[in-house]
């Protein structure tokens, strides 16, 4: 289940503005709004009975969440491109390497590569 979505006192107040909108249905609105309908007949419940004071809580506003949500997609980006340019930067380095006609194909086993072979010897 996700997190519990919180609503600006500014976001409920026009929500429940579009109710007197001419030529919407009251069902179409909270389909709308991704909301229920239970909770748009609850914002509109509590403006009637207390208008002054209704919808105090710690919801925010649409421009803060949109700056919040900008704020990270760039941190996001900036992680996408950091990962796919070391991607890059690894797969040139290891053609690099693969095209050394010195070197194996392949070290399926350390007795491949002379240096590796001696190495074992003297262990052994």
């Amino acid at each position: 289940m996700g997190a519990r979505r919180k609503f600006s006192a500014e976001y409920k107040r026009e929500a429940v503005a579009m109710l007197e909108s001419p030529g919407v249905t009251v069902s179409q609105i909270p389909a709308d709004l991704g909301i229920g309908a239970n909770v748009l007949g609850r914002w509109c419940r509590e403006l009637r009975q207390e208008p002054k004071s209704a919808f105090v809580g710690h919801g925010r506003s649409r421009d803060e969440e949109m700056s919040q949500l900008r704020r990270e997609l760039v941190r996001v980006t900036k992680e996408r491109d950091f990962y796919e340019k070391r991607q890059r930067s690894s797969r040139e380095r290891r053609s690099e390497v693969s095209d050394d006609p010195t070197m194996p194909q392949c070290l399926s086993h350390p007795i491949d590569v002379s240096v590796f072979a001696r190495v074992g010897q003297r262990v052994l």
